[in-house]
């Protein structure tokens, strides 16, 4: 049974102890996962839910569900979220020996039904947990359609029970340049509580969108990820957390598409040690056990002495490996057609002093270069007081006004690349994407332009 802790929200001015309450909650919540669709957890064996169903709603909880608007993510999947928010005081006062349940029932247009569920012990939840809200929250994939929302919270101690029906209409997205993506993929998936390295990659979803790269002859396509920050201020600042939110899941997507007569290659790069730190050939799923190894073992900002006297040649190396790919030597039971790179890094800024000559080999004939750059777009704020009527700040009037002040947009914030250069003679084609939209335009163009090879 996978253990989870509730999100905790301030609902008001209560005590300190926010530690203890965190803690103890974390003890008291444990999460029903599904193993696969239409399969319904213990929770849902246990109670009466679908004569709940027939029955009107059951009203009297001081609770707050909303559903979000679906969005595209950087899986190529459309993504929604469940939130549940309960007053601390419903689970207080239902402290006792017996368990307080989530239900959560999505019904698409085929009467096909997914479920997940999630319970509190109540005999391990502190009295103060009455000052705090405590939030369900679940994300899940969804296709375009119309959906039946049942969510059911059950005190297995009274045994009362609250319901309430919600609706969900997914629209399909406007102009998709890829439209048959979602073909194979189940109408709901709820997605599974993860952080960091398994929160961009969801080892544990195996489905996939369907895309499939399609050459007029048989070659390789070699799909190259860069790990390395941007630049200096990216090892100690989100900017890198947020690349690497979009670079992982599309790195997944490019590197399980299908390829039908071609050989497909993956490997993860760290620019700054100058090594591979992730390779696979003939990739028909990857390997998500080494790949996240790969990832988590990457330390930005920690560098050995041999890569501080190397780092001047981070560039070169790079170029080294997309050239390496792009002619590789012949060897028994190579594939010897054209060959498509697709890079994906995040824009990159070496440091002073570095060796940036373009590669000085010319492309292939037939082959391609397509070079992916995330360029999520930070926000420079500057802090700008209300002025008085006066003009002056003084007295009560400043200390307002320094308390209380507004958040003005001043610019943007966008790194400098200095990569895609290096590799100027083999005329990559480049791409500047910072939303999974702008990746699925630059997708569907890459495999077009693979379709002409």
């Amino acid at each position: 049974m996978e253990r989870r802790a509730p999100r905790i929200r301030r609902s008001g001015s209560g005590p300190a102890g926010v530690r203890f309450i965190r803690t103890a909650l974390l003890a008291a919540v444990t999460v029903a996962r599904l193993a696969g669709q239409n399969v319904s957890p213990g929770e849902f064996r246990s109670v009466p839910f679908e004569q709940w169903l027939a029955e009107p709603e059951q009203k009297g909880l001081r609770w707050d569900i909303r559903i979000a608007e679906p969005q595209l993510s950087s899986h190529q999947r459309l993504v929604s979220r469940i939130d549940i928010t309960i007053d601390g005081s419903e689970l207080a006062k239902r402290r006792s020996e017996g368990e307080f349940m989530l239900l959560v029932q999505i019904t698409d247009q085929q009467k096909m039904s997914y479920r997940d569920a999630e319970t509190v012990d109540l005999s391990r939840l502190p009295e103060a947990a009455r000052f705090k809200d405590f939030v369900f929250e679940r994300r899940f994939f969804v296709v375009p359609g119309d959906y039946q929302i049942a969510v059911a919270a059950y005190d297995t101690s009274s045994k009362k029970h609250f319901f309430v029906r919600r609706r969900l209409h997914v629209a399909a997205l406007r102009n998709d340049p890829l439209p048959g993506a979602w073909q194979s993929v189940p109408a709901v998936e709820f997605l599974p509580v993860a952080h960091g390295t398994e929160g961009w990659y969801l080892p544990s979803v195996e489905s996939r969108v369907r895309i499939a790269a399609q050459s007029a002859r048989a070659g390789r396509i070699e799909v190259l990820l860069n790990l390395s920050p941007g630049d200096e201020s990216e090892r100690t600042t989100g900017l890198r957390i947020r690349n690497l939110a979009s670079l992982v899941p599309s790195f997944k997507v490019l590197a399980q598409m299908a390829h039908d007569g071609s050989v497909l290659n993956a490997a993860v790069f760290d620019l700054e040690h100058q090594r591979v730190v992730f390779g696979q050939e003939n990739v028909v799923r990857l390997n998500a056990d080494r790949l996240l190894d790969a990832i988590d073992g990457d330390q930005p900002g920690i560098i050995d002495v041999k890569a501080l006297e190397n780092r001047h040649s981070s560039a070169r190396f790079f170029a080294s490996e997309v050239l390496r790919r792009l002619d590789p030597p012949a060897s028994p039971g190579s594939v010897s057609g054209p060959c498509a790179v697709i890079v994906l890094t995040s824009a990159v800024n070496f440091e002073k002093g570095a060796d940036l000559r373009p590669v000085e080999a010319a492309l292939p004939a037939g082959s391609r270069v397509f070079y992916l750059r995330y360029q999520p777009v930070g926000m420079i704020r500057t802090v700008q007081a209300v002025p008085s009527v006066s003009g002056r700040l003084t007295g009560l009037r400043r200390a307002t006004d320094e308390i209380y002040t507004t958040m003005r947009a001043t610019g943007y914030s966008v790194v400098p690349d200095q990569l895609a250069a290096v590799l100027k003679p083999l005329d990559p084609q480049v791409f500047d994407i910072s939303t999974p939209e702008e990746f699925r335009r630059a997708l569907a163009t890459v495999l077009a332009e693979i379709a002409k090879m």
